[in-house]
């Protein structure tokens, strides 16, 4: 699945047109009941930089790239890249800062289009993923609840109805638990 956005050359970003390139993350656990899939949908920049070795799974050199890279000049572009290659290396503190330097390169953008308004959208539903990662469900439906407030879209929710149902599981576990004490 690839959305197109080109036409971001009016704002701080860079000038340059932007390409959002969906990719999925497993789930460790099973998430079967829910819309027939259990993977989360994540955004990266599509042929920018340490991309290709997002898509190509390997993670551990876009992290290396991207993180050399950052320590020059940081950006949101950057920060996506950074963020979706520490969600998949289940690096969950480095994954929830990258998501939120994401969005708050985002945030400094004054621009108000659709192409923003998608971006600021799927940085929030991909921290919300590193939340869930982290064991902060209430921190993760916030996020993602945000994300869908911003722009409701397919990829966002996606991911708040795995976590919901994800989180909704971990309780009735632990009713269980507690009724056979």
């Amino acid at each position: 699945m690839i959305r197109h956005l080109n036409g971001l050359n009016d704002m701080n970003i860079k000038h340059l047109s932007l390409n959002i390139m969906l990719t999925t993350m497993t789930l460790t656990g099973s998430v079967s009941a829910v819309a027939n899939e259990n993977t989360f949908k994540l955004a990266i920049i599509k042929d920018y930089l340490g991309s290709r070795e997002i898509v190509n799974g390997n993670f551990t050199k876009s992290i290396a790239y991207l993180t050399r890279k950052n320590a020059d000049n940081s950006s949101f572009e950057l920060n996506m890249g950074l963020c979706t290659s520490y969600i998949k290396t289940h690096n969950i503190n480095h994954s929830e800062s990258a998501c939120t330097a994401a969005i708050t390169d985002l945030q400094s953008i004054t621009a108000d289009n659709k192409q923003v308004t998608y971006l600021k959208s799927v940085s929030y539903s991909n921290r919300g993923v590193a939340r869930y990662l982290k064991d902060d469900f209430t921190g993760a439906i916030e996020d993602l609840i945000t994300a869908i407030s911003i722009d409701s879209n397919s990829i966002t929710e996606h991911n708040l109805l795995l976590v919901k149902h994800q989180s909704n599981q971990s309780n009735q576990d632990n009713s269980d638990k507690i009724a056979g004490f």
